[in-house]
């Protein structure tokens, strides 16, 4: 047998059957994966692809909202009480639905999920982010200009709050939501008699304690500053008396303005908004704030001084607005900080203690209020507030309150807000600080 002759046979076979073989098994895959593919598509119907889009959208917890719950911030009026609109259990007031519309109905499924969530944002005071989405999907909800004007109102926008509110009245004249809100951020925009107005109107709609408290507060206001001006400087509106105030006025500007160069420059934090500052005879202060007899000023949202005269009382002048200024700027970083961080900045920029002390009464107990019968408790509540801030600043540096203001004004709460900036747990330093 010839070696050659079979090898050449052998050749021949694999040339021609392998290439064939090859070549029937990719044509068998392409066809079997493009039949699966085609199967695939035609079960994954519109209804079941809306399912899990809501599902993955609604049901993913959001990172921020695991210390919800601890937030300190509260959603309030004018008289800095809860809001009683936001009872609700999706926390916004009810209002009227868009003409042939319903919430739901023919909705595109992202505009939906978006809605929730702006929503959800919003119940977790987290306006900023809800007003975002809202603005993403502008004119897509039943409520969404009554809901805008909401969420431009809790962060004290209260000339953009207006806008949207009188747009919900052009389209709904009788919402009880619009109305009540536009009171309220008339108030703050100092259109003291439109805000009355609007409160009244409110209350005609629908029964409302909060309404009935404003409006009873904000009448008496009304009668007593009548005769009251008003001078716009680039930071400061000054309310003053033509008859008592008009020379007052100017050191009272001067004043201010030092205050918001000499604090804005330490803490590192200039307000842009502008700051109403209301000056009072001693009774009409109390007659409309009800303060307490040993206030020497208020902040609400307006800072508010009873002007007993100048001549030979600069010093305790000057000390009362830098006060004063510096709750307006710590509000202006967050609204929700504890009472002995906020009055003891406000003593350490304003006071000039001989010494300091330790912690006499739990600060833990001075977190929310003063309220002590005895004037001498109130006193020494300041004298530990400023005493308990001097040593956070001495041992940490200034810029460490300013980034603890600014975590809380993000929502944080404050013992971990507290450790994140100090690192130093809360509870550790409420046991240790001031203690022999």
């Amino acid at each position: 047998m010839s070696t050659g002759y079979g090898s050449k046979i052998y050749r021949k076979r694999k040339n021609r059957m392998i290439p064939v073989l090859a070549f029937t098994v990719l044509l068998a895959a392409i066809l079997f994966l493009r039949l699966f593919v085609a199967k695939a598509a035609r079960s994954d119907t519109p209804e079941r692809a809306k399912t899990k889009n809501e599902q993955s959208l609604i049901s993913e917890p959001d990172p921020e909202d695991k210390n919800l719950d601890q937030h300190q911030s509260r959603l309030s009026g004018p008289d800095g009480k809860e809001a009683e609109s936001f009872r609700k259990s999706d926390g916004l007031m009810d209002s009227h639905p868009a003409d042939g519309q319903q919430e739901g109905a023919g909705f595109n499924v992202q505009i939906q999920n978006q809605l929730l969530q702006a929503r959800s944002y919003f119940r977790h005071r987290q306006y900023r982010k809800a007003l975002e989405l809202f603005e993403s999907i502008e004119g897509s909800a039943e409520n969404y200009w009554v809901e805008m004007g909401q969420c431009h109102y809790f962060l004290e926008d209260f000339k953009n709050a207006r806008l949207y509110f009188q747009r919900a009245l052009l389209s709904h004249p009788d919402d009880f939501a619009a109305k009540k809100f536009m009171a309220f951020s008339c108030y703050h925009l100092d259109q003291l008699e439109t805000s009355l107005q609007f409160a009244r109107e409110a209350l005609v709609i629908s029964p409302d304690k909060e309404l009935q408290a404003f409006i009873s507060r904000l009448g008496r206001e009304v009668d007593l500053m009548k005769g009251y001006a008003d001078k716009q400087t680039p930071n400061f509106k000054i309310i003053f008396s033509r008859n008592e105030h008009g020379d007052i006025k100017h050191t009272v500007i001067d004043m201010l303005n030092n205050a918001y160069r000499t604090i804005g420059k330490k803490l590192g934090h200039f307000p842009e908004k502008t700051i109403s500052v209301v000056l009072y005879n001693e009774r009409l202060f109390f007659d409309i704030t009800r303060a307490p007899a040993w206030a020497g000023g208020l902040f609400d949202g307006k800072i508010r001084i009873p002007i007993k005269g100048i001549r030979g009382r600069e010093e305790l002048l000057k000390r009362v607005l830098f006060h004063e200024y510096t709750h307006a700027l710590v509000h202006d970083l967050t609204p929700s900080c504890p009472l002995w961080i906020n009055e003891g900045l406000a003593e350490y920029f304003s006071a000039r203690y001989p010494k300091a002390i330790g912690q006499v009464i739990p600060l833990t107990q001075l977190a929310k209020d003063f309220s002590f019968r005895d004037s001498r408790m109130v006193a020494l509540a300041y004298l530990e507030s400023y005493s308990a801030v001097s040593f956070l600043i001495s041992k940490f540096g200034m810029y460490r309150i300013r980034e603890l203001l600014e975590a809380l004004g993000k929502g944080s709460d404050f013992p971990k807000a507290f450790e994140t900036v100090f690192l130093i747990r809360y509870e550790k330093f409420l046991k240790t600080w001031g203690k022999p």
